[in-house]
């Protein structure tokens, strides 16, 4: 485009997922191949009808997305998104807020000293929240036991396929992992591991020049 680069002043993809989202720009992309297609059905006419039509379809679909609920939050890259820390958006989609996570006990630490330094893995469900009765409900049971949190650190450490696959049947799944991919991708979903110190640093930093970049992680 005329060798100009343009970028928005944050981004949203697997580098900055939406919070609480658990996922980046897949569902607009989605969204553009399964409702954005399917409502231009006549997609061979002259170029000023085509955006008349998309304008049309577009507005349809923004009316409609007024009345929802309210969105999660996309910030911009230096802002704290308050929903992440208490509220009730996330609860909404079955997910959970940090004093969630605090209040029912449900982050377990786990110590490792890797390179001389001790680093803090912070070991947690993805969301405390299961539905029943057509709404969402907070589990009896939240905490993460010393074994698993062990065990997810370990997996999300592990150096050889081997070796990651032997703690990843510790959490739940099933030698071989590819034997049953709906347990193995459940019990890989089920636990969030978070790391803390300067080794963790060292492998998620920011970079890059232009808003777009420095909002990414690497």
């Amino acid at each position: 485009m005329n060798n100009v680069d343009y970028s928005a002043s944050w981004q949203s993809c697997p580098a900055l997922a939406i919070p609480g989202s658990a996922c980046g720009s897949q569902p607009q992309e989605s969204w553009h191949k399964s409702r954005l297609r399917a409502g231009l059905q006549n997609r061979k006419m002259p170029v000023d009808d085509m955006c008349k039509s998309i304008a049309e379809f577009l507005g349809t679909r923004c009316e409609v997305a007024l009345k929802a609920d309210t969105p999660l939050t996309d910030i911009p890259h230096g802002y704290v998104d308050c929903d992440l820390i208490s509220g009730p958006a996330l609860g909404r989609l079955g997910r959970s807020n940090v004093n969630e996570f605090l209040g029912h006990d449900a982050v377990t630490i786990v110590k490792r000293t890797i390179e001389g330094e001790e680093q803090v893995f912070c070991v947690m469900r993805q969301s405390l929240r299961f539905y029943h009765d057509d709404r969402w409900m907070i589990r009896d049971t939240c905490h993460v036991s010393r074994d698993v949190a062990e065990a997810a650190v370990s997996a999300a450490l592990a150096q050889t396929a081997a070796d990651a696959a032997e703690h990843v049947v510790a959490l739940g799944a099933k030698l071989p992992l590819h034997s049953d991919m709906k347990l193995t991708s459940r019990t890989l979903r089920k636990y969030a591991v978070v790391g803390m110190g300067r080794w963790c640093s060292k492998h998620w930093k920011q970079g890059g020049s232009l808003p777009v970049t420095r909002s990414a992680h690497k």
